[in-house]
């Protein structure tokens, strides 16, 4: 079964994640074993650590935006955690809560947070002063084609490549030892930490475009066809194709127990991306991103009557 999220929930996990002590696993979407039926069960957060050489073990229930979270919801975490082996209960609701939902955590011992509009404070908060984040993103070149120049004598005829297929043609050094096939070798060409650089620095923002760059071949490099016919190689021009998207993404402020975040959720090159940048007083800011890729859709069935 696949875990359920939404970007709440993943807001939450990235900010809990940054307030946790610093040996605590937070997991999102964590499954539980249920004592009494045995089945397995979902919490939306779970935050793990050892306090005094025992296991403690913190869920994290998330409603985002919608309805103030009734005492309805209360009763659905009270009932859902009777059985699994979860030590302290926290409820949090964009919405905030009814008084019967926040009376009734209260008798059950269960935590209520919000990520509520953010309060001014007696110190300095970094976390009110953000409006925006600028993410900037890179698609990793990769081998859009490739051009060869054999070497031949001045004075003799250029060979005839008709039907050269450079996916099968073999690459070897001048001592025999083969280095792959040409397209092989164009390809780590192309996705190289070098070529990464270039494409960085030469693509314009929010653009595509295609890189080229030759590459002289060491002397006696030579490349064996599917004929078995051995080629002189004098060159190559590898044509890699990258991208460069600078979106800004406006930040929300908001408070959050006793901690200051500014928080953004937005897309980059079809992923989804969550942003925290977490303050609390005394201590220095901490900054959380994570990039999702798109949910798969699961195949339509039609049947016909």
């Amino acid at each position: 079964m696949p875990k359920r999220t939404n970007d709440f929930q993943t807001l939450i996990h990235l900010i809990e994640s940054q307030l946790a002590p610093e040996r605590a696993v937070v997991t999102e979407s964590k499954e539980f074993i249920d004592l009494k039926t045995g089945e397995r069960v979902e919490v939306d957060i779970a935050i793990e650590m050892e306090i005094a050489g025992h296991l403690v073990v913190i869920g994290v229930e998330c409603r985002g935006r919608g309805r103030t979270a009734t005492v309805e919801w209360i009763r659905e975490i009270i009932g859902k955690y009777d059985s699994l082996s979860v030590d302290k209960r926290i409820a949090v609701s964009q919405s905030g809560f009814t008084r019967q939902a926040e009376e009734l955590a209260a008798k059950s011992r269960i935590t209520t947070l919000t990520l509520a509009q953010a309060q001014r404070q007696d110190w300095s908060v970094l976390a009110q002063r953000l409006k925006t984040v600028s993410v900037r993103s890179h698609v990793q070149p990769h081998l859009a084609s490739l051009t060869l120049k054999l070497y031949y004598p001045e004075g003799e005829q250029e060979p005839n490549l008709e039907g050269f297929d450079p996916s099968t043609a073999q690459w070897y050094r001048s001592d025999g030892t083969s280095e792959g096939s040409l397209r092989d070798v164009a390809t780590r060409i192309a996705t190289s930490e070098g070529m990464n650089m270039i494409a960085r620095e030469r693509v314009p923002a929010n653009s595509s475009s295609e890189i080229k760059i030759t590459v002289k071949s060491a002397e006696g490099t030579y490349v064996i066809d599917s004929d078995g016919i051995k080629r002189p190689l004098e060159e190559i021009v590898v044509a890699a194709r990258c991208a460069n998207e600078v979106a800004a993404i406006p930040l929300e402020q908001a408070q959050y127990g006793p901690a200051q975040v500014a928080y953004a959720v937005g897309d980059s090159f079809g992923n989804r991306l969550h942003f925290t940048f977490v303050e609390r007083q005394g201590e220095a800011p901490t900054v959380a991103v994570k990039l999702s890729p798109p949910p798969t859709k699961k195949p339509t069935c039609r049947t016909r009557g």
